[in-house]
């Protein structure tokens, strides 16, 4: 992949980069999502898994993308090129197989070791939450890996808050609701560990702010926004 096609390395041109593993989930929303980003100015870049590009239709992504900004894992010939520039790493489609490489620190594609990279820069690195389909039998359940990816500071929404998320600059972040319904507890180290570009702390409706939560909240100047 050319540079010249991607422009020059400059965190303030808006420049995301948008990761996509293999499931078997829908790509239409996370298209929407990002379509809406690309109309408002933001200048996008997807890497697929391999496995990714054999699952979904390259060609849709790469016409909404464009041509010069969709490739795959083998198709990444320098990654320095992508080591630098992107205000924002978003994985829009998060696999199994990809959240576990994360946690173990096994940055075998690049689709994982961009965002392990960006990480251990302070980057903002956002991942795409998805449930586990009532159909998944108990063994794949307890496999969950989403406290390990929080731990290692990636923030996990909602398919339908990519382009929130993106469009904020950095301003606003989201808290993951509880499955089951379960109050969602937002704890102090939730708050301490945010960015010190967020303002805003969008949460599910049936959260439970500790106090001491509430006291970071009010020291980093960040309002809490509870069932927006």
């Amino acid at each position: 992949m050319d540079r010249g096609a991607f422009g020059t390395s400059n965190q303030d041109q808006k420049r995301i980069l948008v990761i996509f593993g293999a499931t078997q989930v829908s790509i239409d929303q996370p298209l929407a999502q990002i379509q809406i980003c690309i109309e408002e100015g933001y200048d996008i870049f997807v890497i697929l898994s391999d496995l990714a590009e054999k699952i979904f239709q390259v060609a849709e992504i790469r016409n909404v993308c464009g041509i010069d900004r969709v490739i795959t894992d083998s198709e990444v010939a320098d990654l320095n090129f992508f080591l630098n520039g992107f205000c924002l790493t978003v994985i829009a489609v998060l696999s199994q197989a990809m959240s576990s490489k994360m946690v173990l620190g096994v940055a075998d594609t690049p689709s994982v070791f961009l965002p392990i990279q960006a990480l251990a820069r302070g980057d903002r690195v956002t991942a795409v939450s998805t449930q586990t389909p009532k159909k998944t039998s108990r063994l794949m359940e307890s496999k969950s890996v989403h406290p390990q990816l929080l731990d290692l500071g990636i923030e996990l929404i909602r398919t339908d808050q990519i382009a929130d998320l993106i469009m904020s600059d950095g301003a606003r972040a989201f808290y993951t609701g509880s499955p089951n319904n379960q109050k969602t507890v937002i704890t102090a180290s939730a708050i301490d560990r945010l960015s010190s570009t967020v303002s805003e702390l969008v949460c599910p409706g049936n959260s439970l702010v500790t106090p001491l939560a509430k006291e970071i909240a009010e020291r980093k100047n960040v309002t809490l926004l509870i069932g927006t």
